[in-house]
Parts: structure tokens; C-alpha cells; sequence
């Protein structure tokens, strides 16, 4: 064996484990019970640097309101967000926004809501995230900024 072989089988035993722990999610979900179980099945995955756990991790930790783990959360998403994850890039950007995980950085959300903004048809909560974060960082571009963004809203009819 390879070690090109040795990767593929690194990779696929994370993914089984990830698909495993998705599965155990979503049951545990159902019945109400194991999440901190779930949550450091997805940590230790996340940790061996499976995107998908990265994402998962975070999602649960807000989802669950684990302000203990929030400042690991966000470091992941930061990755996920360096990496062109969609989904981590906003969760990224909401985080620095509000201060979750670390303390709020509007400038930062406001680099990662405008790379959102550059994907072909951006989702309406995108444009006024965006919107909002200029009106919180105040002066006359970021103003002007929100204010195109909220006239597009109004032209889609949001």
C-alpha cells in the first residue's frame, strides 16, 4: 500500500465515521437524548479536519447554545470560510457579527457577507446581514452600501 492509498483510506474511514455520526444525530434528535455524545463525535472529526464535521460541529454548538465551545466553533468555520464553504462562510460572518466565539468584528463580517454577495444570486438574508452590519459600522459609504443592497431587497420584492 501507498501512500496515496493510505490518504484514500484515511478519507473514506472520516467520511464513514462522519455519515455514522450524521445518523446518530438525527436519531438522538428524534428522541431527544445524546447530544453532547454528538457533539464530541463531530468535534473529533472536525479535529482530524474533516470539513463536513467542521460544519456540523459549529451548526450544533449554536444550535444547542455551547458557549463553551463557540471560540473552536468559529475557528472551524474560519476555515470552512477561507476554503469557500458557503454555509460556513455565513455561519463565519454572523458569528464575527455578534461577538459569538470571540469578540465582534463588523469589519470581518462584512468582508465575508460581501464575498457572499458575489455568488451568482445571492440569497435575500445575505443582502440584508450585509445591509445591517453597514448600518451598525455607520458612515457615509458603508450607508450607501446598505442602501443599494436594500434597494435591490425592495426591487426582489423582500
Amino acid at each position: 500500500m501507498n501512500i496515496d492509498d493510505s490518504f484514500i483510506d484515511v478519507r473514506q474511514s472520516l467520511e464513514n465515521r462522519f455519515e455514522e455520526t450524521l445518523d446518530y444525530h438525527n436519531e438522538a434528535k428524534s428522541k431527544g437524548i445524546g447530544i453532547k455524545n454528538v457533539l464530541e463525535r463531530f468535534k473529533t472529526l472536525a479535529e482530524a479536519g474533516h470539513e463536513g464535521s467542521k460544519l456540523e460541529y459549529a451548526k450544533l454548538c449554536i444550535e444547542i447554545g455551547e458557549k463553551a465551545s463557540f471560540k473552536e466553533a468559529r475557528g472551524h468555520l474560519k476555515d470552512l470560510a477561507k476554503a469557500g464553504n458557503f454555509e460556513g462562510t455565513f455561519l463565519y460572518a454572523k458569528m464575527c457579527e455578534n461577538g459569538l466565539g470571540g469578540p465582534s468584528n463588523l469589519y470581518e463580517a462584512k468582508d465575508y457577507y460581501q464575498k457572499l454577495l458575489k455568488a451568482e444570486n445571492p440569497d435575500p438574508v445575505i443582502r440584508k446581514q450585509y445591509s445591517k452590519v453597514c448600518i451598525k459600522m455607520g458612515g457615509e459609504d458603508n450607508l450607501k452600501e446598505a442602501k443599494e443592497q436594500l434597494k435591490i431587497l425592495a426591487e426582489l420584492g423582500d
